[in-house]
């Protein structure tokens, strides 16, 4: 068997986002044939002859460029052209079916030229593989480059702060380093974050069981905690934490487990005398308590439902009253808290 024939390669591979959604075939037609005009027209000038091959993939083209050295971004040059002659395409077009983007994805390197079963030349290797893996994490009129490409590419003067890299995750979950092109002022590059590349916003956590009651109490007691308003939060902060724990140790006690209470004066309950023994108890040690209680016991308070400018964690604000609502409707029944929130303040979190 001869030896295969190698050839230095670059690729601009690409295809027609949602091509088949909501189009008909004769719309589908149309803009295969707007997508062959548009391919054909990017590469116009560049007089490439038997060094280039395009190769249909039914919704899109790859075109290959076989050793083109000059100009070094050729396949840069030519992957923005095609966007900007679709984007021109689609604000001429008055059928929205006939609308259409590209997703385009860029690479280069030594790869085997081939013939096809229909004796045309062909070509393979991991070059045109990656160029449509790359080509895969893009989202409409994006284009990113792989690796070999922007390592060529980033010392450029042209393409200097014009990427953003990103680890992409393709077929059989390989992850593979990929760069979008961010370049300023290039008609019709869409330069969002491609959605496979965004992080999900993570769910926020429910509540704890401590951290409920903590709501719970913060919200039964605003009033008083409004007289004292002018005081620092510490005090009020060490209470609320304290009466939070009672308020566990009562759920789980039995006739034979008595609930431990370590609230000062839990049994007493006289909310003004509590307060004012926590106030007592010296700036000091009740800071680091504080911080502590905030931290590593009810970090959810942390989370944006306290109200003040540098968030005062005696006053829960209308989104951590929701939160509670929501998650905890057994607490929130418990405490009869419909009653003491009708004089709740904005949320003024941001």
């Amino acid at each position: 068997m001869p030896e295969a024939l190698t050839v230095p390669a670059k690729y601009v591979y690409l295809d027609v986002v949602n091509f088949t959604h909501n189009r008909s075939v004769e719309a589908q037609v149309d803009i295969v044939s707007v997508l062959n005009a548009v391919v054909e027209s990017s590469l116009v000038g560049h007089e490439l002859g038997d060094k280039l091959i395009l190769l249909p993939t039914g919704d899109g083209i790859c075109v290959a460029l076989l050793n083109v050295e000059t100009p070094y971004d050729i396949h840069v040059q030519v992957a923005l052209d095609i966007v900007k002659r679709v984007q021109a395409h689609n604000d001429a077009a008055e059928n929205e079916m006939r609308k259409f983007q590209v997703r385009i994805g860029i690479n280069a390197n030594t790869d085997n030229l081939v013939t096809d079963i229909n004796g045309n030349r062909n070509i393979a290797g991991i070059g045109i593989s990656t160029a449509q893996r790359v080509m895969s994490i893009a989202d409409g009129n994006q284009i990113l480059v792989g690796q070999t490409v922007f390592e060529t590419l980033r010392q450029r003067e042209k393409y200097m702060n014009s990427f953003k890299g990103f680890l992409g995750t393709v077929k059989h979950n390989l992850q593979i380093p990929v760069y979008q092109l961010v370049a300023q002022n290039q008609m019709g590059l869409n330069i969002d974050v491609p959605s496979a590349l965004q992080t999900p916003a993570k769910a926020p956590a429910k509540l704890t069981r401590l951290s409920a009651y903590y709501f719970a109490h913060a919200i039964k007691n605003r009033q008083f905690f409004l007289s004292k308003k002018d005081d620092t939060d510490t005090a009020g902060t060490i209470l609320l934490w304290f009466l939070a724990q009672d308020s566990i140790e009562r759920t789980e006690a039995t006739e034979v487990d008595v609930p431990s209470l370590k609230t000062f004066q839990a049994k007493k309950g006289d909310i003004e005398e509590q307060y004012a023994h926590y106030k007592s108890i010296g700036y000091p040690i009740s800071t680091e308590l504080s911080r502590f209680i905030e931290r590593e016991e009810i970090p959810d308070i942390l989370e944006g439902y306290y109200e003040g400018q540098f968030g005062d964690c005696r006053f829960i604000n209308a989104k951590g009253v929701e939160k509670l609502q929501k998650e905890w409707p057994s607490i929130w029944a418990e405490f009869e808290l419909d009653r003491y929130i009708l004089g709740l303040a904005p949320d003024t979190s941001g």
